[in-house]
């Protein structure tokens, strides 16, 4: 396990500003998603809270390292949207109902341009 962290917490300089390039958004304000407990389902529940600035290339690094979840509102000063995103729960009205492989299968064969990532709650958000 501690090889692992190791690991996560070494994430190269380029790649995190690769990542935050990406994923920019509100310049005034992002969230964060501090990780309290796992439900027997696999769902992760903690504490939401909005931050008053912009998101830090900390910030990202600790989020790619699995320390803390953030979520970058994807709107600009400007109104114009830099990215969106979809999320698919297992819960719920909407439910996602086949497992991440055969979901990336089709996004592949209908040549959608999406990315999948597993969510904390096990759904899928796709960007």
């Amino acid at each position: 396990m501690r090889l692992i962290q190791s690991i996560m917490t070494q994430i190269p300089s380029d790649l995190i500003e690769r990542f935050s390039r990406l994923f920019k958004g509100y310049e005034n304000a992002y969230g964060i998603y501090e990780i309290s407990e796992e439900d027997a389902d696999g769902k992760k529940t903690g504490q939401a809270k909005t931050i008053p600035r912009g998101a830090t290339l900390e910030d990202y690094r600790l989020h790619l390292s699995g320390k803390t979840g953030i979520g970058i509102v994807p709107l600009l000063k400007e109104d114009k949207c830099w990215f969106g995103a979809i999320d698919l729960d297992i819960k719920g009205d909407v439910k996602l109902i086949e497992d991440h492989f055969v979901l990336e299968a089709r996004i592949r064969a209908l040549k959608l341009p999406l990315l999948l990532c597993k969510s904390k709650s096990n759904g899928a958000h796709l960007y």
